[in-house]
Formats: C-alpha cells, sequence, structure tokens
C-alpha cells in the first residue's frame, strides 16, 4: 500500500469544503420544515442547563449558539449538522491516513460520506451530528496517543473531545469502557494505562459525565428511568424477529446494501482472525466491529432505533475497507460498485423532499418526509387566533410535545407553551421536568391547542368555563392532514 498517491489531503480538504458549501446551500432550500425531534432540542436551547430529560446537553448549547448567530430559523438550526457531519468525514479521512495511506484513505472516506447516513446526519440537527463527530475525533487522536511519542498531548486531546461526545449522547460511555479494554488486551501497551497522558483522559472523561449526572441527581435520576424504559421490555418471539429483520433493514438502507455487507462480512470474518490482526485492526475492530455485533444481538431482545450505532460506523468502516484492501483483494471491484451504488443511494435521500413535496405524493404511507410537513402552516393558522389575544396576559397550553414544541418554534416572538400533563408520576419529556403554569397564572385565561377529537373533560377541573374556539385542518397534500381543535379556557384555577 505504498504506492503513489492519488489524493492527497490538499485535494479532499477543498472537496469537502465543497461538500460544505452544498450542504449549507441544501439545508437553506430544501422543502422539509423542522422535524418535531428538532424542534424540541431548540426550545432546550433556550433554557441553557447541563442536562435535560433524556440526553445530555451538547445539542441544545450547539442550538443556542447557532441560532443567536443566525437566528431563529430552520437554517440556523440545521447549520452545525451540516458542518459536523461534513467534518466527521474529514476525521475519518485522517484517521485512515495514519493507518493506511492516503489512497486508501480516500475510498474509506468516501464510503462514509457516500451514505444515506451521512445525508442525514448533516441535514437534520439531532444528537448524532456533534456525537458521531466529537467521538470520531476522540479515536483520532487516541490513536495519535498510541502511535506516537507525544501522547500526553494526543492523550489530552482525546479525553476533551470524549469528553465533548458524553456531553452529546450517552452511547460514548461505553467508550470509557472499551478504551480499557483495549489496553488491556494488548500487553505491550498495557504500561500506558498508568501514564499521565491517561490519567488526564479519564479525568477529564469523568469530568464531563458528572454534568448530566449531577443533572439528574437534582430531577430524580429521569434520564436512568427513561433509559431503563427501553431496555425493560420482553417481546414475544415473533416480535423479536421482527425487530431484528427491521434493524438489519435499517442499517443496509443508512449504509447502503454493498456497503453493509462488506462492513459485516468483514467484522465477522475479523471475529475468527482477530488474533492474527496487527495493531491497526485490533484497534478498529475493537470500537466498531465489537459494538455493532453487540447490537445486533441486542435486537434479538428488543428494538433497536436505526441511529443508535451511528458512533461505531467510522471505525467499521475503516476496518472493513482495510481488510479488503489488504487481506480480500477479490472483494474490491464489489467495493468500487458498492461506491457507484451509493451515489445513487445519496442523490435520491437528497432528492426525496423534492419529490415528496409534490402535492399527490406528500402524506402518503411511503413519504418518509411527513414529520417535517405542515407545522408553519399550524402556527401561522394559531396565530390568527392567538394575535386577538396576545396583549392579554394570556399562556398557551397544549398536550403533545411536538405540537409544543414545532409551535414554540413557528410562532413569531417563540412564546413559551406549557403543557398539560396528565399523569405527575410518571415524567415524560422535558416539559413535563419544566412543569406546568405556576401560581403566577391563577385565575389567568389559556388558549389551548390539542388534536381533534383529544378528551379533555378532565381539564374542566382546572378552568372555570372552557368554550372551543375553532377546528384547524392543515392539509399536507391531497393524502394527508393534521386535525386540531383550539379552546379557550377562562379563569384558571392551577393544576396542582
Amino acid at each position: 500500500m505504498n504506492q503513489k498517491s492519488v489524493f492527497p489531503i490538499s485535494k479532499v480538504c477543498c472537496f469537502l469544503f465543497l461538500v460544505f458549501i452544498f450542504r449549507l446551500a441544501y439545508i437553506y432550500v430544501a422543502p422539509m420544515q423542522l422535524v418535531p425531534d428538532e424542534a424540541y432540542y431548540f426550545d432546550w436551547s433556550r433554557h441553557l442547563d447541563i442536562g435535560y430529560y433524556s440526553k445530555p446537553p451538547m445539542v441544545a448549547w450547539l442550538n443556542f449558539i447557532s441560532t443567536h448567530v443566525f437566528g431563529v430559523n430552520e437554517f440556523a438550526v440545521r447549520f452545525f449538522a451540516a458542518l459536523l457531519g461534513t467534518a466527521s468525514v474529514a476525521v475519518v479521512y485522517l484517521l485512515a491516513k495514519d493507518m493506511f495511506d492516503e489512497n486508501m484513505a480516500f475510498f474509506t472516506g468516501a464510503m462514509a460520506l457516500f451514505t444515506p447516513a451521512n445525508c442525514a446526519l448533516s441535514f437534520i440537527m439531532t444528537i448524532d451530528p456533534p456525537l458521531v463527530f466529537f467521538g470520531t475525533l476522540a479515536l483520532y487522536f487516541l490513536w495519535k496517543a498510541i502511535d506516537s511519542s507525544k501522547d500526553l498531548i494526543y492523550f489530552t486531546l482525546s479525553g476533551l473531545c470524549t469528553g465533548l461526545a458524553i456531553l452529546s449522547k450517552q452511547m460514548m460511555i461505553l467508550y470509557l469502557i472499551l478504551v480499557p479494554l483495549f489496553f488491556v488486551f494488548n500487553k505491550d501497551l498495557r504500561h500506558k494505562l498508568q501514564s499521565p497522558g491517561f490519567i488526564i483522559f479519564i479525568v477529564f472523561s469523568l469530568c464531563a459525565l458528572f454534568l448530566p449526572i449531577y443533572w439528574n441527581y437534582q430531577h430524580g435520576w429521569v434520564t436512568l428511568q427513561e433509559n431503563l424504559h427501553h431496555l425493560s421490555k420482553n417481546p414475544s418471539l415473533i416480535k423479536t424477529m421482527q425487530s431484528f429483520f427491521e434493524y438489519i433493514g435499517g442499517q443496509l438502507m443508512l449504509i447502503t446494501p454493498i456497503f453493509g455487507f462488506i462492513v459485516y462480512y468483514s467484522i465477522f470474518k475479523g471475529l475468527y482472525e482477530f488474533k492474527n490482526f496487527d495493531l491497526r485492526y485490533k484497534f478498529l475492530f475493537i470500537f466498531g466491529g465489537v459494538p455493532l455485533i453487540l447490537f445486533i444481538l441486542g435486537s434479538l431482545k428488543q428494538r433497536i432505533n436505526a441511529n443508535w450505532p451511528a458512533l461505531f460506523y467510522p471505525p467499521a468502516l475503516i476496518f472493513a475497507a482495510g481488510y479488503i484492501y489488504e487481506y480480500k483483494k477479490d472483494l474490491l471491484r464489489l467495493l468500487n460498485t458498492g461506491l457507484t451504488i451509493a451515489y445513487v443511494f445519496v442523490f435520491l435521500t437528497y432528492i426525496t423532499p423534492f419529490v415528496f413535496s409534490i402535492d399527490t405524493l406528500s402524506g402518503l404511507k411511503i413519504d418518509p418526509t411527513t414529520r417535517g410537513k405542515g407545522w408553519k402552516e399550524l402556527a401561522q393558522q394559531f396565530d390568527k387566533i392567538y394575535s386577538n389575544y396576545v396583549k392579554k396576559d394570556i399562556f398557551i397550553l397544549s398536550e403533545r410535545r411536538d405540537t409544543i414544541s414545532e409551535l414554540a418554534f413557528y410562532l413569531p416572538d417563540h412564546p413559551y407553551i406549557y403543557k398539560w400533563d396528565r399523569n405527575r408520576d410518571v415524567v415524560k419529556d422535558q416539559y413535563e421536568v419544566w412543569g406546568g403554569p405556576d401560581k403566577g397564572y391563577i385565575e389567568k385565561d389559556s388558549l389551548m391547542i390539542f388534536k381533534k377529537k383529544t378528551d379533555i373533560r378532565s381539564l374542566n377541573a382546572f378552568f372555570k368555563t372552557i368554550n372551543k374556539i375553532k377546528d384547524i385542518k392543515i392539509k399536507i397534500g391531497k393524502n394527508s392532514s393534521r386535525n386540531y381543535s383550539v379552546y379557550l379556557g377562562k379563569g384558571f384555577k392551577g393544576f396542582y
């Protein structure tokens, strides 16, 4: 693999910069409104904290920065998705380059870039763009700490990035197990476990972990309860097999079928050949192959969301590409075919919002963009009613997390919206952590919006009178609609 480089880092950087510019333009023109999770995390950014109901605070911090720089708009919310999603590919390239060479790194970077997963990562601003970027960067610096005499500097940088990734998503905590495990299984590296650099790595990581833990301690461990809920399910055999095949199918669609075959073929072959691998492959297998195998086994027990293993694909892709290049050259043609098919998948991914904006296709069951439609129109219709009361001391009340967060984003002036919590014994989202209207709203009126046919009879106990004002129907193409009812509650008595 010492052939002359065709893809030097200078060309790769220029190419990725153009990709980033394209993605900025795309998020500006794409006909897709914020999906509920994006709006939900935006609402978090208006209440900066060191932790939130289900996730660490990084996504809220980034939203706070981008919306204060660019204003409250869809472009601002998605800016860091485009930046970090593209930067993640650059880090994959750098790690592969350090382990192999520039040509091999180019193909690995192309595998990472030309997947529907990376397209989504660079368009939808959730917790995954910062997780994958900081997590992959932490891995890059960790490898530099192993492969360099300047391990103190690189361990420190890896610890810093690990901490930032932990503040992005709890999944990064798994690295705090895998990193010591990697050193334990490699005799020649065990001494680094006692080095000042490794101690700094652990300290930085634990300091970051302390922030959401302390927040949870203050709020009744709601994040722990929410995560345990995912692990407490015991589905039937039929549901188990269904979740397994859904998971496998989802992974193949996110990274394309051929790339998926290459990755999982290499990983399962690596199980039998692990002892014969050099340090590079052992490193990549521990941080990529092992977690992906665990997720496959986990899908036999419960439903696993398609995005959960996102953190572990960068090292897995490098492992697979290196394995094909150095051990299975007969599969190189398949890798090239995979790249060609990946271009098609990426093209289809990018045109999907435009295709399903056509009126006859919008809202169909096969429309994957439905969750990002109708919210702006709902806010416009609701605002026509709300503007009649905005000068009065009135508060907005709703029941659903998606309705609350989308209205908070799309309504002019972005008013705070309270949630009607039917069951105080179980905390189900961040709005319930913040709580409902306090005693300062006693005797005041509320404008309330609920999904049509929602049973609101129990709300009568909290207001002197409740009267329906209007039904709102938001068409999503010719095939679907969102239906709501707006009420005016007078003389709020308090919830508790």
